[in-house]
């Protein structure tokens, strides 16, 4: 007997761990399950995909729809997320250690730029 399993447009929202929240419900968490192989990657909030879930709600495969976004993950607030301030911080962090403490702002701010692309890429 085949596993059933269904199929579901979304747009990724927040993540952790184990599992994601969607803009289309964003009371629900949608946790990767623990059978799947390969075990799914999860993209960074704002990508829109298409979700696969198995009998039990849990998700068995996420396919990127589209390209990725641009943009650091914001919350429903257009805030950045926990994740991305602290992606952020540290990146501005590793700059200005990079560069010196004589460095201009300018530069500082251009070098944590790259290093947070490269890191959320």
């Amino acid at each position: 007997m085949a596993a059933e399993t269904r199929t579901i447009p979304a747009t990724i929202a927040r993540v952790n761990g184990q599992g994601f929240q969607t803009r289309e419900d964003p009371g629900k968490w949608f946790n990767l399950s623990k059978y799947a192989t390969p075990a799914p990657a999860i993209p960074p909030a704002g990508t829109a995909v298409r979700i696969t879930l198995d009998g039990s709600g849990y998700v068995r495969a996420i396919e990127p729809v589209g390209t990725p976004p641009a943009t650091t993950p914001a919350d429903h607030h257009g805030a950045p997320t926990k994740d991305a301030a602290i992606i952020r911080m540290n990146a501005l962090k590793c700059a200005a250690r990079l560069i010196g403490p004589e460095a201009e702002t300018d530069r500082v701010l251009a070098l944590a730029a790259k290093l947070e692309a490269w890191i959320t890429r």
